[in-house]
C-alpha cells in the first residue's frame, strides 16, 4: 500500500519499521513516525495539512521515487536475478 500511495503522488506517513522504512524517505518522500503512536501521526498529517508547499513537494518528490525504484521493470529484474542467483546457488 505504501508503494501505491506514493505511486499516486501522495506523502506516506508510516512507521519506523522494516519494510515501512524502505518505502518512504523520511522528511522528504514522507514521513516515519515510531510504532504505536497515533498523536505522531495525527500531528505528521495536520503539519502536512497546514502547510501545503511542503504537500505538493513532498507529493512530486513521492511519486518519482516511486516511478524510480519501483516500476514494473524494476521488480521484473529484481525477480529474474533472485530466480538466477537462486538457480546457480542450486547447481553448485
Amino acid at each position: 500500500m505504501l508503494c501505491e500511495a506514493a505511486a499516486c503522488g501522495r506523502p506516506v506517513i508510516t512507521t519506523n519499521t522494516p519494510g515501512c522504512s524502505d518505502a518512504v524517505i523520511h522528511e522528504k518522500t514522507g514521513f516515519l513516525v515510531p510504532t504505536h503512536d497515533a498523536s505522531a501521526i495525527a500531528q505528521r498529517l495536520e503539519y502536512l495539512y497546514n502547510n501545503n508547499s511542503l504537500l505538493e513537494k513532498m507529493s512530486n518528490d513521492s511519486r518519482k521515487y516511486a516511478v524510480d525504484n519501483y516500476n514494473i521493470n524494476n521488480i521484473v529484474n529484481l525477480h529474474i536475478t533472485a530466480y538466477f542467483d537462486l538457480l546457480q546457488d542450486l547447481s553448485k
